[in-house]
């Protein structure tokens, strides 16, 4: 598994082996669902799993899929947006 980093709304995702993607918050929450699933099984394999994502001041915030609350805040959501506008997320310093 290759990590990734990524800052989106549309904005580039960098993976490891240096390709760039844009990707915006549309379409997102399914992709947030899934990781909050992938996250909750396998909490002891890595120190840290977030979903980062630029706002529209121009910052960055996280959801830190470590914690249960964000990973059923994910669950219950309704909007990638809402999730990063929200107080479930922090935010992010690089």
């Amino acid at each position: 598994m290759q990590p990734i980093v990524t800052c989106p709304r549309v904005s580039q995702l960098t993976t490891s082996t240096g390709r760039n993607r844009l990707h915006s918050l549309v379409g997102q929450l399914p992709k947030l669902k899934g990781l909050a699933k992938y996250a909750a099984k396998n909490l002891t394999t890595f120190r840290r799993i977030e979903a980062i994502s630029q706002t529209n001041a121009g910052g960055c915030r996280k959801l830190d899929l470590t914690k249960k609350s964000v990973r059923l805040a994910i669950e219950t959501a309704t909007s990638a947006e809402g999730l990063y506008s929200s107080a479930t997320a922090e935010d992010y310093a690089a």
